[in-house]
């Protein structure tokens, strides 16, 4: 039996974001306040899966307009449904079928992606035909997409990190600069922005802390090896950096 606060579709009146995705939200509203209330504000969500980002953001007023992009039409029918069980109209939240930005308008301010792999997530931003604002959740080759970012002139303004069912999510902002980024093997692991929240952000804390224990399994696995690899070599400099680190902070 459902609750008198869900719809159809499970959708609640309350809020309809996972930590994550509130965390994505978060960002986005940080970049419209950066940008001004003044103008209008329109984001593209490139895998939208069941529309929730978008409808909150519409729903919050953080959003004029927002694409709602899906490569797949099963999903974009989920969100038709649940945008329009929300009573929101087309001229607020379009659905698009498209593979990443390809068949998006470029009207765009913002790109919201959130939910695949790092090296998917580099793909769909190196095919971007505009500079935008790119708000970014990774669920797996976080580093990968940091050097991506870095090697391609994206500085990372804004990081932060989101706990949801006993994982912990990364959320970058990343923006195009106008000049070569240069950076290291720890900002590939921990953005600079992400080391400016360490003493007021638990979660950020937490995720220092994780990232080096799975370093630490990565140096324990090799130790008795007489051949190291060179993740061997990269997780021995990222402990040692990150425990610098943590003890500068304490």
């Amino acid at each position: 039996m459902t609750s008198h606060k869900e719809n159809l579709c499970g959708l609640t009146d309350g809020g309809i974001l996972s930590p994550r995705l509130k965390t994505v939200c978060d960002m986005i509203s940080r970049v419209r306040a950066d940008i001004g209330k003044s103008r209008s504000f329109i984001l593209a969500d490139i895998g939208t899966d069941h529309g929730k980002l978008p409808i909150q953001c519409i729903k919050d007023d953080i959003c004029s307009f927002v694409y709602a992009a899906d490569l797949r039409e099963g999903p974009l029918a989920s969100a038709k449904k649940n945008i329009s069980l929300h009573g929101i109209s087309e001229d607020r939240i379009k659905t698009v079928l498209s593979d990443g930005l390809d068949s998006v308008p470029q009207d765009y301010d913002c790109v919201s992606i959130a939910g695949m792999g790092g090296l998917l997530i580099a793909d769909i931003v190196s095919r971007s035909p505009k500079a935008a604002v790119f708000v970014l959740s990774p669920m797996s080759s976080i580093e990968d997409l940091r050097k991506w970012l870095y090697d391609n002139s994206y500085s990372i303004t804004d990081e932060r990190v989101a706990r949801e069912d006993r994982r912990l999510y990364t959320v970058i902002r990343a923006e195009k600069s106008l000049s070569a980024i240069s950076y290291t093997l720890f900002d590939c692991y921990f953005s600079a922005a992400m080391r400016d929240r360490y003493a007021e952000d638990k979660e950020i804390r937490d995720y220092f802390d994780y990232v080096i224990s799975q370093m630490k399994k990565i140096v324990l696995g090799q130790e008795k090896s007489p051949h190291k690899s060179e993740s061997y070599t990269k997780a021995l400099k990222v402990i040692s950096e990150g425990e610098k680190f943590i003890d500068s902070m304490r």
